[in-house]
């Protein structure tokens, strides 16, 4: 990687996200290891205790979900004024702060060698370990995470996200429609299509487009997901089940280029200057 490509981390001050609170919720970034406990807590809940996936011994043992790439990633969180009770947080790995060497979360489902390579990349942001508590999954609160990354990716001169995005459930034909309709309307153009591993690929197109119901596609959608293929998001080929989130994932590809976006939604959530490169994609 030349040295012009490098992403700039001068930035050593965190974001600001104080405009993008509201009366009822704040909206910070993890600044200390208690606010990171916090966010693996709600992970925790949300995770193991009300959707049944399976911890690792260490989670378990600590009863917070944990990994690896918590310590170098930044994590944001929405927290209710009355009171301070965490709500959400989203965990943020920019290609800068990845430990050198070690691979992204999502190279354990996607082979991601297309994208690495893209020119795009070099400012890339992985996104990973959504979270709302259950009581909070109106669109109030996903909006308000992505007005907090829309303003993560001004600050930090982002020009790639991607990471991976789940359905609940580990049958993928009870998912056929939502899976074929991304298939049909938001298939990833060749230089950006990460494709699922082979020995855990799940075909996605198994409806044809003819036969596909748009309002039954949706329903299935996790808001975040639907949220961001609505801005211009794209997603890679293949499906994933991950047997101990009890999830399907896919690959979600989100090129902030100007060529790309559907301006109108995308400025809901994206500061109108964020865009800086108009690199086509074919």
């Amino acid at each position: 990687m030349s040295a012009d490509e490098t992403q700039d981390d001068s930035k050593s001050e965190s974001p600001d996200f104080s405009s993008y609170s509201t009366e009822h919720f704040e909206v910070s970034l993890a600044l200390s290891d208690e606010d990171v406990a916090a966010a693996q807590d709600l992970r925790y809940r949300v995770f193991y205790e009300e959707m049944s996936a399976e911890p690792t011994a260490e989670s378990a043992r600590c009863r917070r979900e944990v990994d690896a790439y918590d310590t170098a990633a930044e994590h944001i969180l929405i927290r209710e004024r009355n009171g301070g009770t965490l709500v959400a947080c989203y965990r943020l790995m920019r290609r800068a702060r990845l430990p050198a060497g070690a691979p992204f979360y999502s190279e354990s489902e996607f082979d991601l060698s297309r994208l690495q390579a893209h020119p795009l990349a070099a400012h890339s942001l992985e996104l990973s370990r959504a979270c709302v508590a259950k009581s909070f999954r109106t669109m109030r609160v996903p909006a308000l995470l992505l007005h907090a990354i829309g303003y993560y990716v001004k600050y930090h001169d982002i020009r790639m996200v991607f990471g991976c995005g789940s359905f609940p459930g580990t049958d993928p034909e009870a998912l056929a429609m939502p899976l074929s309709w991304v298939w049909h309307h938001h298939l990833a153009p060749e230089p950006l299509r990460g494709k699922a591993l082979e020995h855990l690929y799940e075909p996605m197109n198994r409806i044809g487009k003819d036969d596909l119901i748009a309002k039954k596609a949706l329903h299935l959608m996790p808001p975040l997901m639907k949220g961001y293929l609505r801005m211009g998001c794209f997603v890679g080929d293949g499906a994933v089940i991950d047997h101990r989130f009890k999830t399907t994932d896919i690959l979600l590809v989100f090129p902030i280029s100007d060529d790309l976006i559907d301006r109108r939604y995308y400025r809901r959530y994206v500061p109108k200057d964020a865009v800086r490169n108009t690199i086509p994609i074919p």
